[in-house]
């Protein structure tokens, strides 16, 4: 999501399931049992990057079917300013899924039932 809010997630570092809370992830473990919850954040989106290929493959499909075979579409301004555009549409629909650590974690004890 290019515009998105910095969203925190908390989870375990060799478990996939992540959580909104502390409070989610420490009771899945014994009372008094110590869990180091890392901090993540969902990662994020390369916006230009993708811009720049989606308009290379499109003029690349144009050409093959449409264009000249001895001169190649060059991108302009405007078919990148259009480019980018589309991209920023998408991506304030689109939920990025991955999430990277942030490098932060929070050492606290279990507060639930038995380990899962």
């Amino acid at each position: 999501m290019s515009e998105q809010t910095e969203e925190v997630l908390y989870g375990l570092e060799d478990d996939e399931t992540l959580s909104n809370s502390i409070e989610e992830v420490t009771d899945r473990f014994r009372d008094g049992e110590p869990v180091e919850v890392r901090v993540f954040r969902r990662m994020k989106v390369n916006s230009a990057r993708l811009a720049d290929r989606l308009l290379e493959w499109f003029l690349e499909d144009l050409d093959e079917d449409y264009g000249d075979p001895e001169n190649p579409t060059v991108e302009t301004v405007p078919m990148k300013a259009a480019a980018s555009q589309f991209v920023q549409a998408v991506l304030k629909e689109y939920v990025v899924w991955n999430c990277e650590p942030t490098g932060e974690s929070i050492k606290t004890v279990g507060t639930g039932g038995p380990n899962e």
